[in-house]
């Protein structure tokens, strides 16, 4: 069973990307969100990864956080969604958004990601919002920081990313103190790498 991957992304394209692990390449099925946070070039790269194995064949998906893999995991539990959608879904929602949506019973906006009906939307609520609650709460932010959910995103990429959290928090928390603090978790992402390379 894979559980991580540590590599070089060889290949990107809809569907995913190609890591190159070892001079092997696993095709690896990636969120919209997880895609555009790789950084370009030849820097490895470290997936969490969720080893899918069916009596048709078996698939990789892959994740930056581990917070996102665990969505990704509660997701497919609910009936009738399996990860391709999964994925699907934490392509059309940020994941603090769809936390925070589940969390909220917000139907309407979980119905507007591409797949989601009302009916589907409304299971995801019933069977996931109490498990989804206590994941949001577990992960503790520095106090005063103006938007958490940004905070708690961004500091869980920066640790799935090798960075320590003590330093990462003090990083974040500039970054979103500051009066032009950028308004999504991959812009933080972004700043706190430049300023922990600096």
């Amino acid at each position: 069973m894979i559980a991580r991957l540590r590599g070089i992304v060889y290949e990107r394209n809809p569907d995913g990307i190609c890591i190159d692990v070892g001079g092997v390449g696993y095709r690896v099925g990636v969120s919209k969100h997880t895609i555009t946070s790789i950084p370009d070039g030849d820097d490895d790269v470290t997936l969490f990864i969720h080893h899918h194995i069916t009596e048709a064949g078996q698939s990789l998906y892959g994740f930056l956080r581990q917070e996102e893999l665990s969505l990704f995991e509660e997701l497919i539990t609910v009936k009738s969604i399996g990860p391709k959608l999964a994925l699907g879904i934490l392509s059309g929602m940020g994941t603090s958004d769809l936390m925070e949506a589940i969390v909220r019973q917000d139907v309407a906006g979980l119905s507007r990601v591409p797949g989601i009906g009302k009916k589907t939307a409304e299971r995801i609520i019933l069977e996931l919002r109490d498990r989804v609650d206590k994941k949001r709460n577990d992960i503790s932010v520095p106090s005063g920081i103006p938007d958490a959910d940004i905070a708690r995103e961004a500091i869980a990429a920066l640790e799935a990313l090798g960075y320590r959290r003590g330093s990462m928090d003090q990083i974040v928390a500039t970054i979103l103190r500051s009066p032009d603090a950028p308004p999504t978790a991959s812009d933080v992402i972004r700043q706190a790498l430049k300023a922990a390379q600096s």
